[in-house]
Parts: structure tokens; C-alpha cells; sequence
């Protein structure tokens, strides 16, 4: 039985390997003319063969083909990477072969190539070029084991590639872990902001730091479940250092009892504001909006109206209370500059825009994850402390 087995594979054997050598010898006296010849003929010679090869003979052929790869001018070798990238039956071990070769050449096989797997551009990522990286992370469905290579490889242009990329899974630890980046990375946002896996969670948290356009998306865009509120809460890990009971402030007290007489009104609230009491006037905005009272005044001192907006809508505050409380705000900033009447037109317009069920339901989400945003702002100020001692 091994004799006729050997009889059969023995002229395709004699067949392959002849036609292999022969193209050897060619692509190393080959001209510009012969390109596309040989191009052709190594492609159809082992995609035609393949199939019909012992375990010995593809051996065989893979070494030739190997040496061929080699030997060959780059021109050639990119044109046999374009040709096998979009070949479901591509040999595997030349698709690889040609993955790990120059960039770009590379190129069509690491956006395209069926014959990847998982592993092998897991592989090109931990040990190939910045290029090759940046060609995976651009590849159409990658999965979420991938992206988080990507992702541990710490190159930012990458990183970016791979927000951008759609069809990129990736888990909600990486998406959690990217979205703190975005504090100190801006190039992450507008990206971050733009996926459709993003959890409203963690794009109303983006909101303290992204710009005041960025700021309008978010409103805009997400929305709160009332029914998961508590649960979104969960999607990060809270700082159990920033646990803190500090108990009812001064301001706080006098807004309390305010309510408690019937007097929390708007004009009341006005009155504190142009009174120059501005924690007085958070704290009252802050029980007018069913909000803890450093939330209401993060969203005071917040740049941009969009905070003060979404505060306004849903405290219940009406839109003539919001332009006056906006124009405040505004000249207490520019020292008493007159303000541009486009930009109240734009706040009010904003402030009209929203939905104010929607706008109550992020507040309380702001008011949740308080903790959240006080172990940020106590990581920053250590951090700033820090620097100050290493400049002293």
C-alpha cells in the first residue's frame, strides 16, 4: 500500500518541485518585465497544488516557496501579499510568512486576511514593527483579546486606530480603562465618544473633562435608564478612600432650611447668586436638583453652559431663572465684561433642547458617582503636591 501511495504523489512531487525551482532561478535573474508572471505562477502553483500534497510533499514545497519569498524583489512579494489577502484557502504558513515581512508589505494581508488568527496577530503585535501594530489595529472585527494587546503595547497613535476601528470588540474593562486615559490622553475622546459600545455610564463621566462641544455630544447622545441607574454605578471600581462623611456645611444648612420654610424659590436662589454667595447658591441649586451639594458646585464652576444647563432643567428652573443665573455666572468669570448676546442665545437654545426626566436622571447619576470624582480630585491634587516638593 506505500508503494502504490508513493507512485501516486511521486509525479506531482517531481512536478511541484521542478516548477518551484524553475521560478527560484527566475526571480533571481528576473526583470521588471517578468513580475507579473512570476507572480502569477507562484500563486497558482500552490493554491492549485496544495490540496493534492502529502504532508511530505507540502514540506517540501513550503521550503522552496519560503526561499522563493526570500529571494524575491520587494515589488514581487507585496503583489503576492495583495493577491493571497483576500483568499480564504491562502497557505497558511506563506500568509504568515509574508505578515511578518516589511509594513508594507505586510499591509493587505494584516487588514484583510481570513487566515489570521487571534494568535498570530496577537504575535504580530508583541513582536513585529509600530507599523504592523498599527496595521492590526485597523483590521475589520478584531476581538477583544487583540484590542487589549493593542492596547497593553501603550502607543497612543495605535490606541487611537483602534477607538476609531468600530469593529474592533472591546471588553468593558479596556472601554473603563480607556475612558480614564481619556483624562490625560485628549486624542482618545472625540473617539471614545463616538463608539456605539460606549456605556452612557461612562460617557456622562467623560463630561468633566472632555471640551464644550464634546460636552453637547454626550447630552445629546446618551441617556440614562432611570431603571439602571444604580446599577451603571457598578461599572467602575469606587475609591473607598474617598468615603468621607463630612457632614451638612454651613451653606449646606442655610439651603435646608430654606426648603424646609417654604422660601427655596427661584427668585431666593437669584438673590444668593447676586449676593456673591456662591456656596449658599450651590447648595440651594443642589436641593432644588435632588443633587449633593459638590456636585452642584462642580457643575457651578464647570467651564461652558452645558452643566449649568442640564442643572437648570432639572432643578425646574424656567428659562428666564436660567438666562439670569447663566449671565451671572459669566461676568463673575470675566470681571464684569459685557457677554456676547450669540453666546446666551446658544445656552438658552441648549438649555431648551433638553429632556428634563433625561436631565434629572444624569444629574443623579453625577450625584452617585460623587466618590468617583472626589478620589480624582484628591489623585490630582497628590499629584500636584508631589510636583510642587520635586520643584522645591
Amino acid at each position: 500500500m506505500r508503494n502504490a501511495d508513493s507512485a501516486r504523489h511521486a509525479p506531482v512531487t517531481d512536478s511541484v518541485r521542478d516548477q518551484a525551482l524553475a521560478l527560484l532561478e527566475q526571480a533571481r535573474r528576473s526583470a521588471q518585465a517578468q513580475h507579473d508572471r512570476l507572480l502569477d505562477t507562484t500563486t497558482d502553483l500552490f493554491l492549485d497544488a496544495e490540496a493534492r500534497l502529502s504532508d511530505e510533499e507540502r514540506r517540501l514545497m513550503l521550503g522552496i516557496i519560503d526561499r522563493l519569498v526570500h529571494d524575491v524583489e520587494r515589488e514581487v512579494r507585496a503583489g503576492l501579499a495583495e493577491r493571497l489577502s483576500a483568499l480564504p484557502n491562502a497557505p497558511r504558513e506563506l500568509v504568515l510568512k509574508l505578515a511578518e515581512d516589511e509594513a508594507d508589505i505586510a499591509r493587505p494581508l494584516i487588514l484583510n486576511s481570513p487566515v489570521l488568527r487571534d494568535d498570530d496577530l496577537i504575535e504580530l503585535v508583541r513582536q513585529r514593527t509600530h507599523e504592523h501594530r498599527l496595521c492590526v489595529a485597523m483590521r475589520a472585527g478584531i476581538s477583544a483579546t487583540v484590542s487589549q494587546a493593542l492596547i497593553e503595547a501603550g502607543e497612543e497613535d495605535v490606541i487611537e486606530a483602534l477607538i476609531r476601528n468600530d469593529d474592533a470588540e472591546l471588553a468593558l474593562q479596556a472601554v473603563n480603562y480607556l475612558v480614564e486615559e481619556s483624562r490625560r490622553v485628549d486624542r482618545f475622546r472625540e473617539p471614545l465618544l463616538r463608539r456605539r459600545d460606549l456605556p452612557p455610564a461612562l460617557a456622562f463621566r467623560m463630561f468633566w473633562w472632555v471640551s464644550a462641544a464634546l460636552r453637547r455630544h454626550i447630552l445629546a447622545h446618551f441617556s440614562i435608564d432611570e431603571g439602571n441607574l444604580d446599577a451603571m454605578i457598578q461599572l467602575t471600581v469606587q475609591d473607598s478612600a474617598a468615603r468621607i462623611d463630612r457632614g451638612p456645611t454651613a451653606a449646606a444648612s442655610l439651603a435646608r432650611g430654606l426648603r424646609e420654610r417654604g422660601e427655596l424659590t427661584d427668585a431666593n436662589l437669584l438673590r444668593l447668586l447676586r449676593s456673591g454667595h456662591i456656596a449658599a447658591f450651590s447648595s440651594a441649586l443642589a436641593e432644588m436638583a435632588g443633587i449633593d451639594p459638590e456636585t452642584a458646585g462642580r457643575i457651578v464652576h464647570c467651564q461652558g453652559y452645558e452643566a449649568l444647563a442640564a442643572a437648570s432643567r432639572g432643578a425646574g428652573l424656567d428659562r428666564q431663572t436660567f438666562a439670569a443665573i447663566f449671565m451671572l455666572r459669566e461676568e463673575a468669570r470675566t470681571a464684569g465684561r459685557a457677554q456676547s448676546p450669540s453666546r446666551l442665545e446658544a445656552a438658552l437654545q441648549f438649555h431648551d433642547g433638553l429632556d428634563r426626566k433625561q436631565a434629572r436622571n444624569v444629574l443623579r447619576y453625577w450625584s452617585l458617582d460623587a466618590e468617583y470624582l472626589r478620589a480624582i480630585a484628591k489623585l490630582d491634587s497628590s499629584r500636584n503636591n508631589a510636583a510642587g516638593t520635586v520643584k522645591d
